[in-house]
């Protein structure tokens, strides 16, 4: 299974899109629809790093985002989306490139960093901020 980050250069937006292994889109969500304080904020990043890591139990996951249709729905879909970083069950983490280009689901990859989940690259100092130092101690529990 496969979970990828999904974020915006044009606006906030933060969704997750989970591909089965023949590369189907199975389930997604869009957090923070309706905005969210700090906490919940850091709180929903949080959720996004759990539903991503354990995107092969997917199939016990609520919320997932159908379109009228019944069809799951993509959010990767304009020139302003993009992939941040990508989760595969089997091969763990890998960075998209130019993903600081996306917005506000960026602090989860500071996060990743500051966690030493991922390799710390030449921005990440200038880039850490509290939110990203909170999530960043989440994931090291």
């Amino acid at each position: 299974m496969k979970a990828q980050l999904i974020g915006e250069t044009s606006a906030g937006m933060t969704a997750i899109e989970i591909y089965n292994s023949d590369e189907e889109l199975v389930w997604s969500h869009l957090y923070f629809a309706n905005g969210a304080t700090t906490g919940g904020y850091i709180d929903g990043l949080c959720q996004v790093y759990d539903d991503m890591t354990n995107c092969a139990e997917v199939e016990d996951y609520d919320g997932c985002d159908y379109d009228e249709d019944g069809n799951v729905v993509v959010y990767d879909d304009s020139e302003t989306t993009g992939v941040i970083a990508t989760f595969d069950s089997e091969k763990g983490w890998e960075l998209e490139e130019n993903f600081y280009l996306f917005g506000q689901s960026v602090e989860i990859v500071d996060a990743l960093m500051s966690a030493g989940i991922i390799e710390k690259d030449d921005d990440h100092e200038d880039r850490l901020d509290d939110v990203a130092a909170k999530i960043a101690e989440y994931i090291k529990k």
